[in-house]
């Protein structure tokens, strides 16, 4: 009897020994996935979790397709003599593990990322360009003013991706900040790129895909843009008073003599007049309809011009001084009928 049971419990430790064996006892490893989690992978995901679980043999047999969808996917893969298992299989670490894949043999697609950030100081921008575009891609850049004004400004450089970013050194105008508004762009030709980067891209840009892609027949580039926007407020020069006051006098030029301009302090007031303008006054605070329509259009238009005087001082340099008109009595001039200020009426003599 006790020969038995002594034999019945070498039996199984010998099948613990054996099943230990098969499940990855002693120095053998473990498959990291079953043998139906690989279809469709990439090589590279496969590969790294192969050799991450301490497999050493493992060779690639390519197999090639026109096809970029299954480009490097997973055929098929056999471990050993194995081409199903599960992960409680083990082997050796230097078991051959044979990986069937598809190699594309076509061009390889990719779609151009790009994003523009803007740093530096108030009004000396400097441009990030975050890119997918392979390292040694030149880019050319430009800044420029986005008015066609006097002062317009523009210049272009050339900025090289280096880990995929490229920096522009700072913009200003001889110096100084820049004011107003500007667009920012980026362009990229392949076949100014080097070959490096021409493998990628392809000599005619053919391999680039994507919302910045332009095309020109077969012939694809990059074009990208942002806006940039000046904190720094532009610096008005003062004219002469003999300038400012010409140019009143032509802002003014539909009164004719009709008009007399003086200044006091830091408003200027300028009086005009015209032959009925008191009559109309006069009919229209009586109540009669037509001269009261007639008047509110004097006003409106008073109000108007008080904001075109406003800013006429602005830009010629007289910022902090305001402008007032008043509708001088063509009677006498001593009365006046309105008095507009910063746009806004405060006399009226028919109210």
């Amino acid at each position: 009897m006790k020969n038995k049971r002594g034999a019945a419990l070498l039996l199984l430790v010998t099948m613990f020994l054996l099943l230990l064996a098969g499940c990855g006892g002693g120095d053998k490893i473990n498959a990291p996935f079953e043998s139906g989690d690989y279809k469709g992978k990439s090589l590279d995901s496969i590969v790294a979790q192969l050799e991450a679980a301490g497999f050493t043999n493992i060779q690639k047999e390519p197999q090639e397709t026109e096809i970029e969808f299954n480009a490097d996917s997973i055929i098929n893969i056999k471990i050993g003599s194995n081409t199903t298992w599960n992960t409680a299989n083990a082997w050796k670490a230097d078991v051959p593990i044979i990986i069937e894949y598809y190699e594309y043999t076509g061009i390889r697609h990719f779609e151009v990322t790009m994003e523009i950030e803007t740093g530096g100081e108030d009004g000396k921008p400097v441009f990030t360009i975050t890119t997918n575009l392979p390292d040694e891609t030149v880019l050319g850049v430009e800044l420029a003013s986005a008015n066609d004004d006097t002062d317009y400004y523009f210049e272009q450089r050339e900025v090289t991706v280096e880990s995929g970013t490229a920096q522009t050194e700072v913009f200003t105008r001889d110096g100084e900040p820049l004011t107003g508004a500007y667009s920012f762009g980026v362009t990229m030709f392949p076949t100014e790129q080097p070959e490096r980067v021409q493998e990628i891209t392809g000599e005619a840009g053919e391999a680039m895909r994507g919302d910045l892609v332009e095309k020109s027949g077969d012939y694809s580039y990059i074009l990208a843009s942002a806006e940039y926007l000046s904190p720094v407020e532009a610096s008005i020069k003062q004219i002469s008073e003999e300038e400012l006051l010409e140019r009143f006098a032509e802002a003014l030029s539909g009164f004719g003599d009709n008009c007399e301009i003086s200044v006091e302090g830091y408003v200027y007031t300028v009086g005009v007049w015209q032959d009925g303008l008191a009559q109309t006054a006069m009919l229209a605070q009586a109540g009669d309809q037509d001269a009261a329509e007639a008047w509110d259009e004097i006003m409106y238009s008073t109000m108007k011009a008080s904001e075109s005087l406003q800013e006429l001082l602005t830009t010629s340099g007289y910022g902090d001084y305001m402008a007032q008109i008043q509708v001088l009595n063509d009677q006498n001039h001593e009365n006046t009928l309105l008095t507009v200020f910063l746009g806004l009426v405060s006399y009226n003599c028919v109210s």
